[in-house]
């Protein structure tokens, strides 16, 4: 149905610029050209044009929380040995300036993926 309500705007307007003799809009200036000849407004023209365009997609990192079972049970026991002996809240920050101590070699986002994922 509204593709018949675009067709009559379109002829509309095709009549007006045959009886003026001239372009009605700008040729440089597309959406206003397609709003014109649809009868909607600019800002619904560019939302479809929006809608059909590729996204664009961010590669993933390759060495996204890669490690093996060995580094991951140390910060399991450290995050173990810090609520159970020291009686403190383990955060990211303490957890990583305790394992730094034996060269664990990420940073704090990384433990903090880390400790989601433990």
């Amino acid at each position: 149905m509204y593709y018949k309500y675009t067709s009559i705007a379109f002829v509309q307007v095709c009549r007006e610029e045959k009886r003026r003799g001239e372009v009605a809009a700008p040729l440089s200036n597309v959406l206003e050209r397609v709003a014109l000849y649809t009868g909607c407004s600019i800002s619904t023209c560019s939302r479809a044009e929006a809608e059909h365009q590729p996204r664009k997609t961010r590669k993933k990192r390759s060495d996204a929380l890669v490690l093996d079972g060995f580094d991951r049970d140390v910060v399991r026991r450290t995050v173990k040995d810090m609520m159970e002996k020291r009686k403190c809240v383990p955060t990211a920050r303490s957890v990583l300036r305790e394992v730094k101590k034996i060269d664990f070699p990420r940073k704090l986002t990384y433990m903090k993926a880390l400790l989601k994922e433990i």
